[in-house]
């Protein structure tokens, strides 16, 4: 089999996915946008935690239970991007095979450095012992860097589902 062959299987696979998601999308897309939003309540739950939790006397305190969260919601950002960003490649009439690979370019620089600041950020702002205005400062950039993640998913996901 040649890699014509090969590459209709992968878009008879590709059209039987997005017709999955036309048909029974409701539910699908309900799981989506819910998996979406539950990715940054940890986050939101960081920026709560080191404003009203973390005081001076209690700065080498750490929550370990939100660290979980946050490394989880973290890992669950980096997959939703990824899937969002070959969605808005799907959603382009005039696609080719290098905006595929232009996409994951583009996802791999962004989580490359946007991402480990996200991540170092959440670290440093769970981290006992720094001060607490580091932590909260820490805290804040965290949600910044994942509230820029997560517009643009919705943004990808968005510009699917209205496609024309």
């Amino acid at each position: 089999m040649g890699s014509g062959g090969a590459t209709n299987q992968i878009v008879d696979a590709e059209e039987s996915v997005i017709s999955v998601f036309d048909t029974h999308g409701l539910w699908l897309w309900s799981v989506w946008y819910g998996l979406l939003w539950l990715a940054v309540v940890p986050f939101g739950c960081l920026v709560i935690y080191t404003f009203l939790k973390v005081r001076p006397a209690t700065s080498r305190e750490e929550s370990t239970w939100l660290n979980g969260a946050v490394l989880a919601s973290f890992i669950v950002l980096m997959v939703t991007s990824f899937l969002a960003a070959l969605l808005y490649v799907r959603a382009q009439p005039d696609r080719q095979w290098w905006s595929y690979v232009l996409a994951i370019a583009v996802h791999f620089t962004c989580w490359t450095f946007l991402g480990s600041g996200v991540f170092f950020a959440s670290l440093q702002a769970l981290a006992a012992g720094p001060r607490v205005g580091l932590r909260r400062l820490s805290a804040l950039l965290a949600v910044v860097g994942v509230s820029l993640f997560h517009y643009a998913t919705l943004y990808a996901t968005d510009t699917f589902r209205t496609r024309p």
